[in-house]
C-alpha cells in the first residue's frame, strides 16, 4: 500500500492554467519558465480545452488547460525550445 501512494505522489502532474489558446508558442514560453529543453504532446482532449506533454529528457508530466487549443497542435507532436 505505500508503494502505491509512493509512486502516486512521485507521478503527480502539474497543472497549469492558461488564460486563451493553447498554441506552440504559449507551449513554448511555458516550457521556457519551467527550464524544459523539449516535451512530447501525449494527449489532446478537446472537449476539455486540455492537453497532456511530458518532458522528452526526464519523467516529468504536465497538462496545460486553456480557452481552446489550437488545431495545428496533434498528439504524438514534439516541441522543442
Amino acid at each position: 500500500m505505500w508503494l502505491y501512494i509512493l509512486g502516486g505522489i512521485l507521478g503527480a502532474i502539474a497543472l497549469i492554467e492558461i488564460a486563451g489558446a493553447i498554441t506552440v508558442a504559449v507551449i513554448k514560453e511555458e516550457m521556457q519558465n519551467m527550464d524544459i529543453k523539449g516535451c512530447c504532446v501525449d494527449t489532446i482532449y478537446r472537449c476539455d480545452n486540455k492537453i497532456k506533454l511530458s518532458d522528452l529528457y526526464s519523467n516529468k508530466t504536465f497538462e496545460m488547460e486553456g480557452d481552446s487549443i489550437s488545431d495545428d497542435l496533434y498528439e504524438g507532436e514534439q516541441i522543442y525550445v
